[in-house]
């Protein structure tokens, strides 16, 4: 996620560079403010509201899995079928694509995708969005875009079965516990003023 630094009225906004903001977090340093905005299109974050997020530090494991799993030739690959009117997908192939999709997330956590959005290049990540929330509805578990290169979209599940899964993804989230220190007060050549 790209972050912005905006400057308005003595404020300083951190904000996503994705158009449309979500407000994420807020701390105040005497005269500044920080605001720090998550675009809704990206990976859900991590918070005790929702425990099935993922962070970016998981992203970052889960991407080294998926490349050894690439490396070892052993990721679950799939070939992209569209469903979109335009292209009428018998029903039949459209089931077996999503079914083979669920079944392969249900026990490895991780599939590769390939040939999404095949003709425009611009369109892979709305594309990619949409299948995130086709298979998660499918699935009736939340379903998080690992990677996107080129044309092919790398998925992850967590595996509802506990024996299964083969990924443990750790995490250090604690509510409150990044906070901004205050700075002592300081004079005019920046010497610190002692009391």
């Amino acid at each position: 996620m790209k972050l912005l630094r905006i400057f308005v009225s003595g404020f300083l906004l951190i904000a996503a560079a994705n158009g449309f903001f979500v407000p994420l977090r807020h701390y105040e340093h005497g005269n500044t403010a920080v605001v720090f905005f998550a675009s809704p299109n990206t990976n859900t974050v991590y918070s005790p509201d929702n425990p099935e997020g993922v962070t970016p530090n998981q992203i970052k494991t889960l991407r080294k899995e998926a490349s050894k799993r690439l490396a070892w030739k052993t990721m679950a690959t799939h070939n992209y079928v569209d469903t979109s009117d335009e292209h009428n997908a018998d029903e039949e192939t459209v089931n077996a694509f999503f079914a083979a999709i669920c079944n392969d997330l249900s026990e490895q956590e991780l599939v590769q995708i390939r040939g999404v959005s095949s003709n425009d290049k611009r369109k892979v990540f709305d594309t990619s969005q949409q299948l995130v929330e086709d298979v998660s509805a499918e699935m009736q578990r939340p379903v998080f875009v690992v990677d996107i290169k080129g044309h092919a979209v790398t998925l992850y599940c967590c595996s509802p079965d506990e024996s299964k899964r083969t990924i443990i993804l750790r995490s250090s989230y604690e509510p409150g516990r990044w906070e901004l220190k205050m700075k002592a007060p300081r004079d005019h050549r920046g010497q610190i003023v002692k009391d």
